[in-house]
């Protein structure tokens, strides 16, 4: 019995709070048109900007960042090369600390480079657009990938790199054939950039092979387990 009062005297009190917590109709019409000013319409979605413009009219659109390195400037000036090549426009390249965030928000850029030696890069990294690190494609693999408008500036990037130099020059490479086939006469622009490339070697966590059902829920169970363990192994 004592319970149960305690239970009623509880519930009495939350009432009442929420009585007197209650919203007066002026503040509540407030909140509403608040919350209406908010709304996100069909028309007010932010557009996608799917292609990235190089070139328009032999003009250059973009700039080639590249990080402060004799090999990553060596890919860089292969991408400034195909660019040539293709539209007759020579892209500006510049190192990753003579650009600017300002002004990279303020143009396409082309990005090579990664974490730890461009600075752009990291920057994408850590806002969880791009994944590009020492240990992610391994010595001689590469990615390829676009980051459309990131800061909602109108422009987008486009890392094009490895971990090693050696993907690097891979990743110049496939690039420039990607920059060879988009090419309109003097105008170039790609579209959506998704390339990965892994080499085994030199790897900071080895390749996954194709799993059975048994490993692949094992996998699973494992990864649950550490989400739910916070400080073991890669939890949130």
């Amino acid at each position: 019995m004592l319970h149960d009062a305690a239970i009623c005297t509880v519930a009495l009190c939350l009432c009442c709070a929420a009585a007197m917590a209650a919203a007066t109709p002026e503040k509540l019409a407030a909140e509403q048109e608040l919350l209406h000013s908010l709304e996100i319409r069909p028309g007010d979605l932010k557009p996608l900007m799917l292609e990235t413009a190089l070139v328009e009219d032999g003009q250059p659109r973009a700039v080639i960042c590249h990080a402060d390195d004799a090999a990553w400037r060596e890919a860089a000036q292969a991408i400034r090369d195909a660019v040539r090549e293709a539209t007759g426009c020579e892209l500006p390249m510049v190192t990753e600390a003579e650009l600017s965030f300002e002004d990279a928000d303020a143009q396409n850029v082309i990005l090579l480079g990664h974490l730890d030696n461009n600075r752009h890069v990291a920057r994408l990294y850590h806002n969880y657009f791009v994944c590009l690190d020492v240990g992610y494609t391994g010595r001689e693999g590469y990615v390829i990938r676009s980051v459309h408008d990131p800061w909602g500036a109108g422009h987008n990037a486009i890392v094009v790199g490895g971990s090693f130099s050696e993907g690097t020059a891979h990743a110049a490479e496939a690039f420039a054939g990607i920059v060879a086939a988009a090419a309109q006469g003097n105008s170039l622009s790609v579209g959506r950039q998704a390339v990965l490339e892994f080499d085994p070697a030199d790897r900071q966590e080895p390749t996954r092979e194709p799993m059975t059902p048994e490993q692949r829920d094992a996998a699973v169970e494992n990864g649950r387990t550490l989400m739910f363990s916070p400080g073991q192994g890669r939890s949130g």
